[in-house]
């Protein structure tokens, strides 16, 4: 997996998911 598309992916999920 990308790093752009798990941005995306924890961006859209909030803090359900925050960025390392």
């Amino acid at each position: 997996m990308q790093d752009e598309v798990a941005a995306s992916y924890y961006c859209q999920q909030g803090s359900s998911s925050p960025p390392h």
